[in-house]
């Protein structure tokens, strides 16, 4: 198992932190009422720190990071959060 952990790349294990914070909050925000509109905001708010970052940092990781999110995220809400019979 240690053998597993040491060949995944640092930066990889960045991009896998990401998934996990972006899977954390849509959870709690699909479980609270109207969490949809928070769930939003803090996708926004996430791929925005992970732009920041990469600007900031000058990587690329951070950049994959903010593409993978954004495109994971608005695929979920999308799909989970809009109610298409009332729309």
């Amino acid at each position: 198992m240690d053998q597993e952990k040491k060949n995944t790349p640092p930066d990889m294990q960045l991009v896998g932190i990401n998934l996990l914070i972006l899977a954390g909050y849509t959870v709690v925000c699909k479980l609270i009422p109207g969490g949809v509109i928070l769930d939003v905001l803090a996708l926004f708010f996430h791929v925005l720190t992970c732009l920041v970052n990469a600007l900031a940092n000058r990587s690329w990781i951070w950049l994959l990071s903010g593409i993978l999110i954004l495109m994971i995220g608005f695929s979920i809400c999308t799909s989970f959060g809009f109610d298409w019979e009332r729309a």
